[in-house]
């Protein structure tokens, strides 16, 4: 009875060697065994953008084991977990109580694109093309499981990371006013320049930025400034940036009647805030109101050229008057 009880154990340990060696060739690296079969979502996304909430959802379907190894011990389905956009931390493991019949299972480990298809190259990616694993979970004789888990170039690590990114596309208006309009002239021209900065997650669809002047359009290249002319009540309007880029706005020339009064700049719905003519702020624009408003003032008139056309002559006047009165009063005086 000793006996058989000893060759069980010896079988059992010999079978767990065998399947250990069914581990793909990365075996033999030094590898820490996980103790859950864990997914991890990162999201990559500019400043200005609200996260949304989106639900992903990760699937596990069982697969063949290795050519070399004897087949699973049974065909075991498992449940797919779901990671929120907005869960803190961004984290699910899957339930693997159902693998309890001793061997070796293989699954591969995907992610469901669920998202809304992008518009104009705006929206989720999802990276399902360079993003999947194999996980293999070898259960003994007591129940007692090993978790691997490969990358898609069989590489061990010790948590399946899936990444994503999410872009959004955000407006501008540039505005051109002068404070005292009734003394200027609407022809008068202002000349601008706009230089952006592209965020660091970028819609891979797009290189420059177009804005609108009526119906007058204009390239933008980012990291180059382009000069634009404005007239009082003109506006520059861009509709189709990427929420997150930064601008820098300067007034470069302007009539020499005018002189520059402030520039007031709303970044992605919040305050107004000044910012100086120098060309060196970097605005922010976001998926929200995003503004510059560039003021001039048209220069105080003095008016002086009546007094020194006319004075001495109004003086000459106003002596003779002076003069008369003297004289008819003292020919009044001597009549008497």
């Amino acid at each position: 009875m000793r006996k058989m009880k000893l060759k069980a154990i010896v079988m059992s340990g010999v079978m767990a060697a065998s399947l250990l060696a069914a581990i793909p060739a990365a075996a033999a690296e030094p590898y820490t065994n996980p103790a859950e079969a864990k997914v991890v979502k990162t999201i990559d996304k500019n400043d200005g953008i609200e996260m949304p909430e989106v639900i992903f959802t990760f699937t596990a379907t069982q697969t063949d084991n290795p050519t070399d190894q004897p087949a699973a011990p049974a065909q075991v389905a498992l449940d797919s977990v779901t990671i929120k956009s907005t869960a803190d931390p961004k984290s699910a493991s899957f339930d693997l109580s159902k693998l309890t019949v001793p061997g070796l299972y293989t699954y591969k480990i995907e992610e469901t694109n669920d998202a809304a298809a992008k518009e104009g190259g705006y929206g989720w990616d999802y990276n399902t093309a360079s993003a999947s694993y194999t996980m293999s979970v070898l259960v003994d004789n007591n129940g007692v499981q090993k978790i691997y888990l490969y990358d898609k170039d069989n590489k061990k690590v010790e948590t399946m990371d899936f990444n994503n990114k999410f872009t959004k596309k955000a407006a501008l208006e540039i505005s051109k006013v002068v404070s005292n309009p009734e003394y200027a002239n609407p022809d008068d021209e202002f000349k601008v320049d706009v230089t952006f900065t592209r965020p660091d997650v970028k819609n891979d669809t797009i290189t420059s930025y177009t804005g609108k002047i009526g119906e007058t359009e204009y390239t933008f290249t980012p990291g180059q400034a382009t000069t634009v002319t404005l007239k009082a009540g003109d506006k520059l309007v861009f509709d189709n940036l990427e929420a997150g880029a930064t601008y820098t706005v300067k007034e470069t020339d302007m009539n020499s009647n005018y002189s520059w009064e402030k520039t007031e700049v709303v970044a992605n719905g919040g305050n107004s805030t000044s910012i100086q003519n120098d060309g060196t702020t970097n605005n922010l624009v976001g998926e929200n109101t995003n503004t510059a408003k560039i003021t001039n003032k048209f220069k105080d008139v003095t008016i002086t050229g009546v007094m020194t056309t006319y004075g001495p002559f109004v003086a000459m006047i106003a002596a003779a008057v002076a003069a008369i009165a003297v004289y008819a009063a003292v020919r009044r005086k001597v009549s008497r």
